[in-house]
């Protein structure tokens, strides 16, 4: 497997992806199963998981006859990159066109709220051009 990451995730995907970042550690097949509540069979688990591997998203390690899965990746990398791929589709990566719309005020912020952005904005560093 190469180092790249590959394809956007399924809701399925980012369902098994947060059952594994919750874990905190590598986890089995069975183990994904049950965290689930058995909502989905074994073999849709296991296939999900090969296919999270093979896109590079997980690490994944045999310990005797099964293996484990483990992220490679962040929840907050993998968050940048979902938001970054939605704004490029959706506004062509126009942060002024895509902000308003993440915010859905229309523009009413409580103070608090103003704050936040300020210091956010404040900490951003302009882009080289």
């Amino acid at each position: 497997m190469t180092d790249e990451i590959k394809g956007q995730l399924g809701d399925l995907e980012l369902v098994i992806m947060d059952v594994l970042w919750k874990a905190g550690e590598p986890l089995q097949v069975n183990q994904v199963v049950t965290a689930l509540g058995h909502q989905r069979a074994y073999t849709t688990v296991m296939t999900t998981l090969s296919r999270l591997y093979e896109k590079g998203y997980l690490n994944q390690d045999r310990v005797g006859r099964a293996y484990t899965y483990k992220p490679r990746l962040t929840r907050a990398n993998v968050l940048k990159r979902m938001w970054s791929r939605f704004a490029d589709v959706l506004t062509g990566g126009d942060m002024v066109e895509l902000i308003p719309h993440l915010l859905g005020k229309d523009g009413k912020l409580t103070q608090q709220e103003r704050d936040f952005l300020q210091n956010l904005a404040d900490g951003i560093k302009d882009k080289k051009s």
